[in-house]
């Protein structure tokens, strides 16, 4: 698809082209009708008494329009040049608004939603439009605010009663059938760390979580959680891969680390298919992190990525400083990348 910036310049140079043919046109065959059919009369320069009549023949009359196209084609290749680079530029000028409003909207995200965008310059549209993107940001920020003090209300609310209740069975487990205890620590398991990592994600959403920059080996770490999650990919006849460099040394949270690889592997056993390829590579500035598996044929493409173990990840991963993550599918493939940064490099500000 075309840039606006694109469209508009081509219009301007189209009408611009259009317009000169059209009055180049007129003037062409006008000249042609007056050339024929005037005549012109000078005196004699022996006899000023003498009248001479002349007009133009068909053969002078080609001749002269002829030369006429050649000389204005000559100027009129420089003169569209021309044209156009002021055309392209007047485009540009006309929607500089749009792009610096594009380019603070990039910037916008579930942390800074309190900012509002600014036009320095623009037009009557312009400004409306301003006026009511800040509106809608408003009515997200509230509704975010919101939604987040509710989730972890909720939470909390909920983890206090979940406990009594794995405190009273495991208190009457010997008067309830074996089976149905078993059963219910089990559920009541579930629903507590379902509820826990909901309170974390409130508190990193939030900005209340607390970070320690440690320097450790990511094969150190994955290797040493690799050995439960392959047990439960072999159970659903799957396997599991690693391939890291040796003595490959990030700086992060070690704790925030192994929750993010602990919901990355968990998401690729209970969502995808076929064996899971966990790869590091190490670049100048940064170790990224890919975990890598087929999509579950059984998943729509609108339910990737939307989970609460990935966004855990991202409000994780967000609360790092030089760190970044991303989850996209390719093909039949579903890719989670986690960069941070090695241990040593300087930030990219210095």
């Amino acid at each position: 698809m075309k840039s606006l910036r694109l469209q508009l310049g081509l219009w301007y140079l189209g009408s611009f082209v259009v317009t000169v043919i059209f009055f180049a046109a007129i003037t062409y065959f006008h000249l042609r009708q007056e050339l024929r059919s005037t005549l012109w009369s000078r005196p004699h320069p022996d006899h000023p008494s003498w009248v001479i009549n002349e007009f133009f023949t068909d053969g002078e009359v080609n001749l002269l329009t002829g030369h006429l196209i050649h000389v204005s084609l000559l100027y009129l290749i420089p003169f569209v040049a021309v044209t156009a680079s002021i055309g392209f530029f007047l485009a540009k000028k006309s929607i500089h608004p749009i792009a610096c409003l594009n380019t603070q909207l990039q910037l916008l995200g579930p942390r800074n939603l309190f900012r509002r965008v600014s036009m320095a310059q623009g037009d009557h549209e312009y400004r409306e439009l301003q006026v009511h993107i800040n509106s809608l940001l408003e009515r997200l920020q509230v509704a975010f605010n919101q939604l987040e003090e509710f989730s972890a209300k909720v939470a909390h609310e909920l983890k206090t009663p979940l406990t009594l209740l794995r405190l009273k069975v495991e208190r009457e487990a010997d008067q309830i059938n074996p089976d149905l205890a078993e059963s219910l620590q089990d559920e009541l398991k579930r629903l507590s760390d379902y509820v826990e990592r909901m309170l974390v994600l409130a508190r990193a959403e939030q900005g209340r979580m607390p970070v320690s920059q440690e320097l450790f080996t990511i094969d150190s770490i994955v290797n040493d959680m690799l050995d439960t999650y392959k047990i439960l990919a072999h159970a659903d006849q799957r396997s599991i891969r690693f391939r890291c460099p040796k003595d490959c040394t990030i700086q992060f949270d070690k704790q925030h680390f192994r929750q993010i690889i602990h919901n990355l592997l968990t998401n690729s056993l209970r969502h995808g298919s076929g064996p899971i390829l966990v790869s590091v590579r190490r670049t100048p500035r940064h170790v990224v992190l890919s975990c890598i598996n087929a999509v579950n044929s059984n998943l729509k493409d609108s339910t990737l990525g939307v989970g609460l173990g990935l966004r855990l990840v991202r409000a994780l991963v967000t609360s790092m400083p030089e760190s970044h993550f991303s989850a996209i599918k390719r093909g039949n493939y579903f890719v989670a990348r986690l960069r941070c940064p090695i241990a040593g490099a300087m930030p990219w500000y210095c």
